[in-house]
């Protein structure tokens, strides 16, 4: 594979880490306490409107459940953490470190979650234990607001490990992410980025939901 061709980038040594997270973890840390905030001051309004019609016990029980019910979720949800190491791919949700071997999985394929505010691209990896995705981009479909993608260094040890897989879906993988860390060094619009225009693929077969792309669409982008 000819690194120098896509990107000045240099590869670092295989044993360093290189983080898959879309976003740093002190910012969804904020983005948490902002959720946090509006979820307890809804709780706290709305206990406040039961407390003035029918007492202060039902307003303090009502907010109270109110905020378990909204907040709760959000503090459950595990800060989880995810980075590559040479071929493999470590993911650690809360104590326990999952480790997973790109160039031994069974199945390569590009997803595609449409929502209908924001559509996601991931990598989803098959092994004979399960499925594992890693999210690539997130891009509004209101075509507003400012696309996360992963990180050059992410993209490039994505495509290296997936080149020492021998499944032709993942090298056709290993060949896309190289043209997206082109598009994405070079700061290409939008629509010369392959990931962009796999959600407009998606866009092109339907409704809002899962897509799986193939291996000639996976080409084309």
């Amino acid at each position: 594979m000819k690194r120098a061709a896509v990107t000045d980038i240099p590869l670092p040594d295989a044993d360093q880490p290189i983080p898959l997270d879309l976003m740093a973890p002190d910012e969804l840390v904020a983005v948490r306490r902002q959720q946090l905030l509006v979820f307890l001051g809804f709780a706290a309004v709305v206990g406040l409107v039961v407390g003035l019609l029918f007492g202060p016990i039902a307003g303090l029980v009502v907010g109270l459940v109110v905020a378990v019910l909204t907040a709760g979720p959000t503090l459950a949800a595990p800060l989880r953490r995810r980075w590559v190491v040479g071929t493999t791919i470590r993911t650690r949700p809360m104590l326990r470190l999952r480790v997973l071997d790109v160039a031994a999985v069974s199945g390569v394929d590009l997803l595609v979650h449409r929502g209908r505010i924001v559509a996601r691209v991931a990598l989803q990896l098959t092994t004979e234990s399960g499925r594992l995705q890693v999210l690539l981009a997130g891009y509004d479909e209101r075509g507003a607001g400012i696309p996360r993608e992963l990180q050059l260094l992410g993209l490039l040890r994505l495509a290296d490990a997936l080149m020492r897989n021998g499944l032709p879906s993942a090298r056709a993988m290993a060949e896309l992410l190289l043209r997206q860390l082109q598009a994405q060094a070079h700061d290409a619009r939008l629509a010369h980025r392959p990931l962009f225009r796999a959600v407009g693929l998606a866009r092109a077969k339907g409704s809002v939901g899962t897509v799986a792309l193939t291996d000639q669409e996976l080409a084309e982008l």
